[in-house]
């Protein structure tokens, strides 16, 4: 089993941890701490996710730089504290920062009718802690998984979570506060980040002592900066919908869009770690000039990847009222949320379809269209959201990020495949894309419509186990036949000899 496979499964298991951890956990989280209670948790999260852009695009360029073949062992030492420094003082100024707001956070944003104002500002203030905590370990973590270790950063990440979303119950049984929720969080996340810290200093040491380096900046400027956009306009499009949610309405209220929003973002979470194990392979073999490697693997995983993520939101829009009452045991939650589930999971779907175009953007250095993208998204995005909100409620902010899914997914992969590769968009849209797409909503409508009046409960596993079956034999034999390797191989060398 090559690398690759190895690096596969073992997102696959950090992923698992995360999918599993959701649905297990969540609803004790609820039971304990109350539905405004966890809007506070669901706050942390979104402020973790919106401060991302904090991140300057060092996570993707020291995981870029760290896959790279012709990089020196004291090259990547010296880019790690170059990095690392400036991560340390952008940390700094986030826990500053909110620490100052946070009064007017507590008074202006979050509306609670149980929960004192003086409280959330604490908790506001906690949040800053963990946040800097949080994002400072991602960029060791983003370390390891640029040097091909992602077994041992999975099985970090998986001891991590079982420690932070798992053992948690245990205090939050005999003390059910949000003071503990967050000291527990903040404590485990501070042990994460000096065990990750001491693994990454030990996998890049050298004889030589590493040092901040002035030419490491001006050599990565271009790429980080580029990558900096992309996370400034990453966080306000992912995280507008919820900012929005949390001050329009209700505490309560918002606690059951961040539920909604989880349980949409499952078929992305799900090929996420196909992106991550392949995305050094493909920088390393650009970096050799082994064009006709890149365009295989990426042709492969494309397939893969949308045929997983289409099965999955199909699915779970299928069903959505049914399983999210499942999960959450809590007939509110799908009263509120099922329906903006629904059309958050589809636009998902559209963004994990465009996963393997945007890697194999980031592994040949090119940010310009992702930037350009996600400021004319921001335009169109963030003012569609306040206005459909508004005459629509809840269900409004799901319109929006399908809207701007589809057609990032349609421009990203036009022009990106354009100029990366001679693959040809067309194929790359009915081939690669389309025909696994439709193959999943065929199976899911079918199974779907001879299952409606039927009993659900716990019988939607069995119907998804049937429907996934099903799936499989036909993904697999789609796949088979769509990529016999010889002959895949001997028509991309034609080609390239041809250009």
């Amino acid at each position: 089993m090559s690398k690759t496979h190895h690096n596969i499964i073992a997102n696959y298991a950090g992923r698992a941890w995360s999918f599993l951890s959701a649905f297990i956990f969540v609803p004790f989280y609820l039971r304990f701490l109350g539905s405004e209670a966890y809007g506070i948790v669901g706050f942390y999260t979104v402020v973790l996710g919106f401060l991302a852009f904090a991140d300057a695009g060092l996570t993707a360029t020291l995981n870029r730089e760290f896959a790279r073949s012709d990089r020196t062992l004291l090259y990547k030492a010296n880019l790690l504290v170059t990095v690392e420094t400036i991560y340390i003082c952008i940390c700094f100024i986030i826990i500053i920062s909110i620490w100052i707001f946070a009064p007017l956070i507590a008074s202006r944003w979050l509306s609670s009718g149980s929960i004192a104002s003086h409280d959330i500002i604490f908790f506001v203030r906690l949040i800053s802690i963990g946040v800097a905590f949080q994002l400072i370990s991602s960029l060791y973590q983003g370390g390891l998984m640029g040097l091909q270790k992602q077994v041992l950063a999975n099985s970090i990440l998986i001891g991590y979570g079982v420690m932070r979303s798992g053992i948690i119950l245990i205090p939050l049984y005999f003390f059910p506060a949000l003071t503990t929720y967050f000291s527990w969080q903040i404590g485990i996340t501070i042990i994460y980040f000096f065990v990750l810290r001491v693994i990454v200093k030990k996998e890049v040491k050298t004889e030589k002592k590493a040092a901040f380096s002035k030419s490491i900046l001006t050599d990565i400027w271009h790429f980080a900066a580029g990558m900096f956009a992309l996370s400034i306009l990453s966080s306000i499009l992912i995280q507008a919908d919820k900012l929005v949610v949390s001050n329009l309405f209700s505490l309560s209220e918002f606690g059951f869009y961040t539920l909604a929003s989880t349980f949409s973002q499952i078929p992305l979470m799900l090929v996420t770690p196909i992106g991550l194990a392949v995305l050094p392979k493909f920088t390393q073999q650009i970096s050799i000039g082994n064009q006709i490697d890149v365009i295989i693997l990426f042709r492969k995983t494309t397939y893969l990847v949308v045929a997983i993520a289409s099965f999955i939101a199909f699915f779970l829009a299928a069903y959505a009222p049914d399983i999210l009452l499942l999960w959450t045991h809590n007939i509110d939650v799908m009263n509120n949320v099922s329906q903006v589930a629904r059309i958050l999971c589809v636009g998902t779907l559209f963004q994990a379809a465009q996963l393997m175009v945007y890697y194999l953007a980031i592994a040949n250095g090119y940010t310009k269209i992702n930037i350009l993208l996600g400021i004319l998204s921001v335009i169109f995005f963030v003012p569609a959201l306040y206005i459909l909100i508004t005459y629509l409620g809840i269900i409004g902010a799901g319109i929006p990020w399908l809207i701007m899914s589809l057609i990032t997914f349609m421009i990203l992969g036009y022009v990106i495949l354009r100029k990366f590769t001679n693959h040809t968009f067309k194929k790359w849209l009915f081939s690669d894309t389309l025909i696994p797409l439709f193959t999943s909503l065929l199976i899911v409508a079918v199974i779907y419509l001879i299952t409606y009046r039927m009993l659900k409960g716990w019988f939607i596993l069995g119907y998804g186990f049937i429907a996934s079956v099903i799936w499989l034999l036909i993904s697999v034999w789609q796949f088979n036949r769509r990529f016999p390797d010889d002959q895949m191989l001997l028509k991309l060398k034609t080609m390239v000899i041809k250009k």
